[in-house]
């Protein structure tokens, strides 16, 4: 039953966090779906979402009906529920031919609608789903609009000949009027770039001039050929205000920079006007690979049989503490090894429990969020952070993974010990708030497990997912007969068992409490000897060395060991 105090702001704020957070793949609708301010979205989550700022918890979907209860109370409210069959949605009224193109309903008959068509933007969102896994829709990006805010940059003078060619146009010479981007359409947290999905307003004569001005050298994730040839084709014009058509130009071109200005991959952009997105469907297999073959140009078999050979150095950081800490003195400690490693690596791991709360761990993750972002952008780091969030006394055991533009990545435990109780995750590869726990860097991919979960991978027969490396966080070794002091069971049939499961390298970080970290304790392992088992194997059988080895002496001891994969 669908508690009758959810009123209709709780709703707003309820859309809100979707638009936000997005949608979960479980939580789609097959039938019917919220349509407001242009888009679609599944009623029976966006009601279950509404319920939590109601009454302080999210409804489970078992606890009410979807259909006629679920539509009913919303339409009660003030809301339109249309079918999502595309040639029942109305799209508002159609302009002219060059606006439009043709999709063909369930039964054969032709229907004309715009480039507005919400549903083909639901297509594309349920697409970049299905293939990346969390999607953030009008993610909001700290982007200076201003020229002058790039002035000490080295690609200043290739922004300053496109912005000089827009002001030369037509003599509009305060086009920016805003000091930073609004958000963009879609952020892609892996592996990291923004999508636009350009209607008929950014083909126009302003957006050409600054396509033929891009340097030659800048990645793209789009055709910019083809989008000048879109501009001469279509040629819009926007005159409210008088200058609109520059702006939007040179607000195109920041994001298109954005690989520059933010180290992000290729903006990729999606052009509405030139094909039917919503005649794909994102549960069909061979749709999913003709989207990726007509906006990512993604090859499968090609990139499987490619992998980049650009190497990924990872810092394994291990602590020797006397249990005195507090999540103030990790956060100066990460700071240090930020400082430390910012040249060295492109990502530091650290041991399960990094930071403890009492509370939920997503209490944790808007704070950490900002400190670690901000610290990484004002050294202008791309380095990548992968720590442990325990929450709620250890209820909840979380790997998460922070770069520059915030989080990226989150892993909930899946696998305890036998004398445990967690809250885990359903699977070891489920999403944890539409985050994945993969991640990609460099081109490799790389699985978060927490502590236990690499005896699961082995125990469990699970199935390598397409991924490079394995980031074990451990928690915690104490003195040999006190406690969890099994940190050679732990590398013998955890890490090693890991590896050989999984056909690949598995990285690994602990905290040594009151004691000194053992020598010859390996962070890095992969398995490549001819013995049976892991019971045979001695750390002497791993081929897997570091590089460099640096000493960190401090209220915390921090064993550092670079590697490369």
């Amino acid at each position: 039953m669908i508690p009758d105090n959810i009123k209709k702001d709780h709703v707003f704020m309820a859309i809100k966090e979707i638009d936000e957070n997005g949608i979960p793949a479980s939580r789609n609708s097959t039938k019917f779906q919220l349509s407001y301010n242009n888009r679609l979205y599944p009623p029976k989550y966006v009601l279950s979402l509404a319920n939590k700022y109601a009454n302080g918890k999210e409804l489970q979907p078992w606890e009410f009906s979807g259909g006629v209860e679920t539509n009913n109370f919303l339409e009660k409210l003030g809301f339109k529920i249309v079918s999502k069959a595309p040639s029942k949605i109305k799209t508002g009224p159609e302009k002219d031919n060059k606006d439009c193109h043709v999709a063909r309903s369930k039964g054969g008959m032709k229907n004309k609608h715009n480039h507005r068509c919400s549903e083909c933007k639901n297509t594309i969102i349920d697409m970049f789903r299905v293939i990346f896994g969390n999607v953030k829709i009008e993610h909001k990006m700290e982007i200076k609009a201003r020229l002058e805010d790039y002035i000490h940059e080295s690609y200043y003078k290739d922004l300053a000949a496109i912005y000089n060619a827009l002001k030369n146009y037509r003599g509009n010479e305060s086009f920016v009027r805003s000091k930073f981007l609004k958000s963009c359409d879609l952020y892609i947290p892996q592996p990291g770039f923004v999508v636009e999905l350009d209607e008929s307003q950014h083909f126009s004569e302003a957006r050409k001039i600054s396509l033929t001005h891009y340097p030659k050298g800048l990645k793209t994730g789009f055709n910019v050929n083809k989008w000048i040839e879109q501009c001469e084709k279509i040629m819009s014009k926007d005159n409210n205000p008088h200058d609109r058509d520059e702006q939007r130009a040179w607000y195109d071109t920041l994001r298109d920079f954005l690989p520059l200005i933010k180290g992000l991959q290729p903006t990729v952009r999606i052009s509405l006007l030139d094909y039917t997105w919503c005649e794909l469907d994102p549960n069909k297999e061979e749709d999913v690979e003709l989207f990726k073959s007509l906006v990512l140009n993604i090859d499968t078999e090609k990139k499987e049989n490619n992998k980049s050979s650009e190497k990924v150095r990872i810092a394994t950081a291990c602590l020797q503490s006397d249990g005195h800490y507090t999540n103030e003195s990790r956060t100066r400690l990460l700071f240090e090894l930020i400082d430390k490693l910012d040249q060295k690596a492109d990502l530091i791991l650290l041991p399960a429990g990094f930071y403890q709360t009492s509370n939920d761990p997503k209490t944790l993750y808007a704070r950490l969020n900002k400190v670690i972002g901000q610290y990484l952008e004002k050294l202008n780091s791309n380095m990548a952070i992968c720590l442990g969030i325990d929450g709620r006394c250890g209820l909840d055991q979380m790997a998460v993974l922070f770069t520059r533009n915030g989080l990226q990545a989150i892993g909930r435990k899946f696998y305890p010990t036998d004398f445990e109780e967690i809250d885990g995750a359903d699977s070891y590869l489920s999403l944890e708030d539409s985050y994945s726990r993969v991640f990609e860097l460099k081109g490799k991919k790389f699985y978060m497990a927490v502590c236990y979960d690499v005896f699961g991978i082995k125990k469990e027969r699970l199935k390598n997912p397409g991924i490079d490396a394995i980031l074990d966080l451990v928690h915690q070794f104490h003195p040999i007969g006190e406690d969890n002091s099994g940190d050679v069971l732990f590398a013998k049939h955890g890490f090693a068992g890991a590896s050989k499961h999984w056909g690949c390298p598995i990285f690994g970080a602990a905290v040594f409490f009151n004691r000194e970290i053992p020598k010859n304790w390996p962070t890095g392992v992969i398995w490549d000897c001819n013995k049976k088992n892991t019971r045979n194997w001695r750390y002497t059988d791993n081929p897997l060395t570091h590089y460099e080895e640096i000493l960190i002496r401090g209220d915390e001891n921090v064993l550092i060991r670079l590697f490369e994969v």
